[in-house]
């Protein structure tokens, strides 16, 4: 049984709570600069008509969840917390918190398996909030995106995606593997969407999906389609009945919750994009508080803890 308490962060975007919110929330995205009035306006709209992000209050049911399959009998020797890099509970008040409970090291785990830019942004800031703290230190978990119980999840989930197709729609159905885009500029762009492949990739021969009934696709881009990764998902559904397609599975890779870009970029945005062509949209369940996907998050602390063996986990 470890002698000291060790601290995990889930580490996540973050999202707003109310619209009221939102102006300081993309202020925080946007490093300090204010957002034109446009851009409020519109997310606000997009916030209202899915009635908001659940992301925070997800990412901490995934925390306690976490800790109780790390800690089962609730030793005190694993304290789980969600973090969000542009919204509360940050990172800082997150970390400030567990030492205050007498934890020496933290484990960050980011909520994205592929390796991304925002990457850097977990790691500088878990290792600016530790810094601050003596004799404390930091491990941050790396990409993640072929962890066996993560794959087996949203295998498990796409099949029973999959069984609500009948024989027609099930023979000419497309799987649209998606992903947040990302601009083509940004350093390390290139290993995260090779990762997102490997991970759809993985998943299709999971699941006995041949390579002509599936795409990996990019999704919530903000900027010229040119500069962003693509092919971009309202672009490719919009292709699908000229394929004789019938029915369209948007499955995301990526994102491990739902919130906005799932809520309304998919569930809206897309859905609404195939319905008026005449395809049946489906989507699988998110994996949120899926049992299998705590048990990938659990393998994902228990081998970055490895770096750091005189803090164990408990048996």
């Amino acid at each position: 049984m470890a002698t000291e308490s060790l601290g995990i962060l889930l580490l996540s975007f973050g999202s707003v709570r109310d619209d009221v919110d939102i102006p300081t929330f993309l202020e925080r995205i946007r490093h300090g600069r204010p957002a034109p009035p446009e851009l409020i306006d519109d997310l606000r709209a997009r916030y209202r008509r899915v009635g908001g992000s659940p992301l925070v209050d997800i990412t901490t049911a995934q925390a306690a969840a976490l800790q109780e399959r790390l800690d089962p009998a609730a030793s005190g020797a694993v304290l789980v917390l969600p973090a969000m890099l542009y919204s509360d509970p940050e990172v800082e008040t997150a970390v400030a918190e567990l030492v205050g409970r007498g934890v020496t090291t933290i484990v960050g785990v980011p909520l994205a398996p592929q390796q991304s830019p925002h990457s850097a942004a977990y790691f500088t800031t878990l290792e600016r909030a530790v810094s601050e703290m003596p004799g404390v230190r930091s491990r941050m978990a790396g990409p993640w995106h072929l962890q066996p119980d993560f794959i087996r999840t949203l295998a498990d989930h796409l099949q029973s995606c999959l069984a609500q197709l009948d024989e027609a729609e099930r023979e000419t159905a497309q799987i649209l593997f998606t992903a947040h885009s990302l601009p083509r500029r940004v350093p390390g762009v290139d290993r995260y969407a090779e990762q997102v492949e490997q991970t759809a990739s993985t998943l299709a021969d999971r699941v006995g999906v041949s390579r002509s009934g599936w795409e990996v696709v990019f999704q919530s881009r903000s900027g010229p389609s040119n500069d962003w990764l693509g092919p971009d998902i309202l672009d490719v559904v919009s292709g699908l009945p000229a394929r004789g397609t019938r029915a369209v599975i948007a499955a995301p890779v990526q994102f491990c919750a739902d919130h906005l870009e799932v809520l309304f970029d998919l569930d809206v945005a897309t859905r609404e994009r195939a319905e008026a062509l005449g395809l049946r949209y489906l989507r699988p369940a998110p994996l949120n508080t899926a049992p299998g996907f705590i048990d990938a998050l659990a393998d994902v602390v228990r081998t970055t803890v490895e770096f750091a063996p005189e803090v164990p986990l408990p048996d």
